[in-house]
């Protein structure tokens, strides 16, 4: 993985959806991670971010080659947030991300809120983070059909950058 890193700045757009389906769209044919800024985002530093897991299948879906790359490179705050929206964690995939994570000493957080992305949102409002890095996933035609992305909505609704990572 390259060390290049695709910035996408948001100005303005006749509707929100075609802002995140756009972002996702350019991320899955983009060779190097896309950061997604919102219109109203002012520059900081990135000293914390947040890493939005919902701890299914995490070998498959956290890229750790790209997410290391960026880890060991920068000096961030590592926060690991799992929304629970009434579905219990599995405590396997749960330790792999642990395993996976170690070596950058993440701090991991759990939320009960019902909406995914008002929780993200939140959370990343609350711990005045710099960053949310949204892991978006390869969907088969029809399971693309019937599933909301929570990376999209995430570069549509957050106030923060979003950084959508991918191996």
């Amino acid at each position: 993985m390259s060390s290049l890193l695709l910035v996408v700045t948001v100005k303005r757009a006749k509707d929100e959806s075609d802002i995140g389906s756009n972002a996702i769209k350019i991320s899955k044919s983009s060779p190097v991670p896309v950061l997604v800024v919102p219109p109203k985002a002012d520059y900081q530093s990135i000293r914390k971010a947040i890493l939005a897991c919902d701890f299914k299948k995490v070998k498959e879906v956290i890229p750790m080659h790209a997410l290391k790359n960026i880890l060991s490179k920068h000096a961030l705050e590592l926060l690991v947030l799992n929304i629970n929206s009434g579905h219990t964690i599995d405590s396997e995939e749960e330790h792999f991300l642990h395993e996976m994570l170690k070596d950058f000493s993440p701090a991991y957080h759990y939320s009960d809120h019902p909406d995914t992305i008002k929780g993200i949102v939140k959370f990343a409002k609350s711990e005045e983070a710099q960053l949310i890095i949204a892991l978006p996933k390869k969907y088969s035609f029809f399971e693309s059909l019937l599933h909301e992305s929570v990376s999209q909505k995430l570069t549509i609704k957050s106030h923060v950058p979003v950084l959508l990572l991918k191996d």
